[in-house]
């Protein structure tokens, strides 16, 4: 039997009463970025770290082996320790303007169209605050026409309750 909502093998758009795919939990976008940054930052030191170990035990020096390598590996723990520290610190600095967007978009969501998103610079997010701003805009003013519109349908509807009175006491 098959699905009454494919035709030709391609689903039709899902209605409204469908219930969306559940996914597995995935990592905020935070912390997939803290992620990435540790990963672009540790892999480097990682693969410089085995490389040197390997020329120390390819060149045979014995006796330092133990030392250099005990030494090696405090370093990589404390530049771990700074990438570490470093990404979180990144992190947080660039979705500061992210969180700015979506605070001005939750205002907007609820009605206050008059804050703006300061937009700096010229990148994508730059872009998207100027949107939104010329979004909200856009909508303040509709909101200030449709409040005209009402208030002169207001008007015409009681002047006609007031014609359809006198009217009604009319012989």
């Amino acid at each position: 039997m098959t699905d009454e909502r494919t035709v030709a093998g391609t689903p039709a758009p899902a209605s409204a009463d469908d219930e969306r795919p559940t996914r597995p939990p995935r990592l905020s976008f935070r912390s997939r970025l803290t992620l990435a940054l540790l990963f672009a930052a540790i892999v480097p030191l990682a693969v410089f770290g085995v490389v040197v170990l390997a020329f120390e035990i390819i060149l045979g020096r014995q006796g330092a082996d133990q030392t250099f390598a005990q030494i090696l590996f405090f370093a990589l723990a404390i530049l771990l320790a700074f990438a570490i520290v470093a990404a979180f610190a990144l992190a947080t600095e660039l979705l500061a303007p992210l969180r700015s967007v979506v605070a001005a978009l939750d205002r907007t969501s609820k009605g206050n169209l008059s804050s703006p998103i300061p937009v700096v610079g010229d990148d994508e997010l730059a872009r998207l605050a100027d949107s939104h701003n010329r979004l909200a805009a856009d909508l303040e003013r509709r909101n200030v026409e449709l409040g005209r519109i009402l208030a002169a349908i207001d008007e015409v509807w009681s002047g006609l309750r007031l014609v359809i009175r006198v009217k009604d006491r009319l012989p």
